[in-house]
């Protein structure tokens, strides 16, 4: 494969960068930028991924992994990256959401999860309402007393505020009692439910 030279390499025709823009494109350094809504960030890094491709600098089998929040910028940069350079080299680039990319590694080792996190291999992905919580808290109210004064919000932003304890009997606290009986619930169902703020189509066809 032929390579640019990186004292060659400039941007795609019809994109101008330049000055402190061009400067980071061409960084051989790791940097964090900083702009506001429509100052061109994708495109710089859309620029900066095939910089580093065209040039060799990221040689195979080396990859690139960009990591968006939202479902429209992950598919936007993928684009945008894919128009810029050739087939193969655009093969080695790959703009996922975080969710996504979370249930990526989580199919990939699934197998090395500790029991009470291992989901069922066909798990799948969902994304609880309030019907969902309030039939949560009504199923474990009478073990979980604490349950009763939490709403919604509360019993979700407890359920997911960090990894839950193996077991119930390691519990010091009410809040991870809650933590327990939902991932518990979850993990046990079959097939197991993992919970995702994506749309359930773009994570299951990855």
């Amino acid at each position: 494969m032929t390579y640019i030279l990186p004292d060659e390499w400039k941007p795609s025709p019809k994109i101008r960068i330049e000055g402190n823009a061009l400067d980071i494109v061409r960084s051989s350094s790791s940097m964090s930028v900083l702009a506001g809504p429509g100052a061109g960030k994708t495109e710089l890094l859309a620029q900066r991924a095939a910089y580093l491709l065209t040039t060799g600098l990221c040689p195979p089998p080396r990859r690139i992994l960009a990591i968006s929040f939202k479902v429209d910028a992950a598919r936007n940069l993928q684009e945008r990256v894919s128009d810029r350079c050739d087939l193969v080299q655009a093969k080695r680039f790959e703009s996922l959401t975080l969710d996504a990319f979370a249930k990526r590694i989580v199919d990939q080792f699934l197998e090395a999860l500790s029991a009470h996190l291992r989901p069922t291999p066909d798990y799948k992905i969902i994304f609880p309402n309030r019907d969902i919580w309030e039939d949560f808290g009504n199923n474990h109210s009478d073990d979980y007393p604490a349950i009763r004064g939490k709403n919604n919000k509360q019993l979700e932003e407890i359920a997911h505020s960090s990894i839950p304890i193996s077991q119930l009997e390691d519990a010091t606290t009410e809040e991870q009692q809650i933590q327990w009986a939902w991932w518990h619930d979850q993990i046990s169902a079959t097939p197991s439910c993992l919970r995702s703020e994506e749309h359930t189509s773009e994570l299951q066809s990855l």
